[in-house]
């Protein structure tokens, strides 16, 4: 199946290997229409995240590099980490206008807001490879991830169920009523197929990208087609399997 997009790309900004023009480059010569630079957000460890400073500096590198590639539509977006069992993610009010569309995800090495955070809402993502949660930190997880979509213009969630589990039907109905995708992730396609198989059960949709960290892997959507195999019917629900441009659940102000 083509793709025509890849929506989830890295630079040197913050844990990729390559530039703006690199990932460009490595688009148009998968034959992508569309691109977006989405590094990591700002409570990652430095220097593998963004911060306010290299945000200005990136974006501005991006409108640069556009008119080198007519033939590309490249957003300016970002990897924010849900950092609060409230859902709090690692963004401020001004911020969300800064992006084209905020992807929104887990990652155990970002900074949680505050102790009791990490206990409510990290630490059973920590001890995941080891034990499966128990039902009541599911559920917990759970209602984090629904207030944070609830809560932002969340317009992509990212490798859902990587370390922090959740009920995923309950998560991909609130997708569905609030527009945000569901990211099938090359580089995190290890999700489970029981789970998978329950999402589509909902109306939620879905966005398959290749969270690339170095250009070589832009447009390398392999794995995906391959974990995709057992469900031709899938195609229909990820949207970007068609040229047309995907809208998004954009930032707005009255979010938070």
């Amino acid at each position: 199946m083509r793709f025509y997009g890849d929506y989830h790309t890295h630079t040197r900004y913050s844990d990729g290997l390559g530039t703006v023009a690199d990932n460009a480059a490595a688009a148009r010569a998968a034959g992508l229409n569309a691109l977006a630079i989405s590094d990591h957000g700002y409570n990652n460890p430095n220097p593998f995240s963004l911060t306010r400073r290299k945000q200005r500096k990136q974006a501005a590198e991006i409108a640069s590099v556009r008119p080198a590639f007519p033939d590309l539509t490249i957003y300016t977006a970002i990897e924010a980490d849900i950092i609060a069992s409230d859902g709090s993610v690692d963004l401020d009010q001004d911020d969300l206008g800064l992006f084209d569309f905020i992807t929104v995800g887990y990652h155990r090495w970002a900074r949680p807001r505050s102790f009791a955070d990490f206990r409510k809402f990290y630490l059973n993502a920590y001890l995941s490879p080891f034990r499966r949660p128990s039902a009541s930190e599911i559920v917990r997880n759970t209602d984090t991830f629904v207030r944070c979509i609830e809560r932002y213009p969340v317009a992509i969630l990212a490798h859902i169920n990587n370390y922090s589990i959740v009920d995923c039907k309950t998560v991909a109905e609130c997708c569905a009523h609030y527009n945000t995708l569901i990211e099938l992730n090359g580089k995190h396609i290890d999700l489970a197929r029981a789970d998978f198989e329950i999402m589509l059960g909902t109306d939620c949709r879905f966005i398959a990208n290749t969270d690339a960290h170095k250009p070589g892997a832009v447009g390398k959507f392999d794995l995906i087609d391959q974990y995709l195999k057992p469900y031709p019917e899938a195609y229909d629900r990820i949207v970007n399997t068609r040229p047309d441009p995907v809208t998004f659940r954009t930032p707005n102000k009255e979010a938070l």
